[in-house]
């Protein structure tokens, strides 16, 4: 059986085998122009020195190509197609070995890249995160149940204190409400129906006289709640962007962006000093309105506090015809009253 042995250099059958102390196998010719040009080094291992007295002649069995018989005239030019050959392999060589190494390089620039574009995208959602909270930082508000009579009061600004897990609701704050009902009844039992109040075929032609669109983001359209401010031309719209827009028909801009929570709102209430906000995240915030003089046109919403309903996300809000009083609803059946202290240095209340 022929053994032919295979340089690590060219790729061809080597008809003068020599092996190195690496273990690596060449033809006679080819290692020595290399190790000519290399200085003596290892052409696999650039850091060891290898010498022509180092290498190791194989025996092959394989037979040798033998060109024909050639005139002697032609000889020389063999010789020097061999030595072109030779010098062709060598190149190919080191072009295989330059281009491992750009592969490598390649690689590693690839990586970093890849590594760079992950740093940064977690860096702009730190950044936008930290936005968020900073919007989201209000005045210390305390949460304390309605019947107590100890309250925490921040100068200007109102608690809104969460009752507790009963169902009764304290004497001071059930007399409040009668009295309201007493007062609103007597008003509702003496209204008489307006002349000109509209019929059922009048409203059945009346047409839209202004219609506003995009007023939440364009990513998540669509409002999922709307109310009016009493008394004024501003309309409450809860969306699914998270957000409670302002809307002042009698001006057609967006006076107000009530955020802060976390999922889209579901319900909204408002009064001419007060807006609540719910939202399937489970909370309900409060907002003060504060109108401007009457020189000037302007209003404001001033964040107050929130409240939150556990098991479930906010189904309603509502606050009572007296303005002191919310009530949240939830999706799982629960129910939380809470009382709203709103305190300005403007009206003395």
């Amino acid at each position: 059986m022929s053994t032919a042995f295979t340089c690590a250099l060219s790729g061809q059958t080597c008809t003068t085998p020599v092996a190195s102390p690496s273990g690596q196998i060449y033809e006679r010719r080819l290692i020595l122009t290399k190790l000519t040009e290399n200085n003596n080094t290892d052409p696999f291992q650039p850091n060891l020195t290898l010498t022509e007295d180092q290498l190791i002649s194989l025996e092959s069995n394989a037979s040798p190509i033998t060109p024909p018989a050639r005139a002697p005239t032609v000889s020389s030019l063999l010789d020097v197609l061999q030595k072109e050959h030779d010098a062709l392999l060598l190149e190919l060589f080191d072009a295989r070995q330059a281009l491992e190494e750009t592969r490598r390089e390649l690689s590693q620039a690839l990586y970093q890249n890849d590594a760079a574009v992950r740093v940064i995208s977690r860096l702009v959602m730190e950044r936008d995160a930290a936005h968020a909270k900073l919007q989201n930082i209000a005045p210390q508000q305390a949460l304390t149940p309605a019947p107590q009579p100890m309250e925490v009061e921040v100068e200007t600004e109102a608690e809104v204190k969460e009752e507790p897990q009963s169902n009764k609701i304290g004497e001071a704050d059930m007399s409040i409400m009668v009295e309201t009902w007493k007062k609103l009844s007597k008003t509702r039992k003496k209204r008489a129906v307006a002349a000109d109040y509209p019929q059922f075929d009048t409203i059945s032609t009346f047409a839209p006289a202004d219609t506003k669109s995009n007023l939440h983001k364009t990513n998540k359209p669509g409002s999922t709640c709307l109310t009016a401010v009493p008394k004024t031309k501003l309309v409450v719209s809860g969306g699914n962007d998270k957000i409670a827009v302002v809307y002042d028909g009698a001006s057609q801009t967006v006076v107000g962006k009530l955020s802060g929570h976390s999922k889209a709102v579901t319900s909204v209430d408002a009064t001419e000093e007060l807006i609540v906000t719910g939202s399937a995240d489970g909370s309900a915030r409060c907002y003060r309105v504060q109108h401007a003089s009457s020189d000037d046109s302007g209003v404001s919403f001033d964040y107050i506090g929130s409240v939150d309903v556990d098991g479930g996300a906010c189904a309603g809000v509502c606050i009572h015809p007296t303005g002191k009083y919310v009530i949240v609803a939830s999706s799982v059946g629960k129910i939380v009253f809470c009382r709203v202290n709103i305190s300005s240095s403007s009206n003395g209340d």
